[in-house]
């Protein structure tokens, strides 16, 4: 196809670096969108781990308390107690 001249061609070719620039431009803010995205992602991924290792830890130390404490009602109650099975079962629980 002739384009009938220089002028013509020229401001084709310059067209179709100008439209290959914005569409750099709009591929770098939606790169720039999804890595935003992605970090709001993990950093929610982390509070929910932080959150569910507190939750974890705060039910083991009310089971271990809760254990001692009966241990102790237990020893109370016992005539025979001998301290160190009470050691052992602080240890193992």
């Amino acid at each position: 196809m002739y384009l009938g001249g220089g002028m013509k061609s020229t401001t084709i070719v310059f067209d179709c670096f100008l439209y290959t620039l914005i569409l750099n431009f709009q591929y770098a803010e939606y790169e720039q969108v999804v890595v935003e995205d992605r970090i709001e992602k993990e950093k929610a991924r982390r509070k929910a781990e932080a959150e569910a290792e507190e939750l974890k830890a705060a039910v083991r130390v009310r089971s271990n308390s809760q254990h001692i404490y009966l241990l102790l009602l237990h020893i109370r109650r016992d005539k025979h107690f001998c301290p160190a099975s009470f050691i052992i079962h602080v240890l193992i629980f």
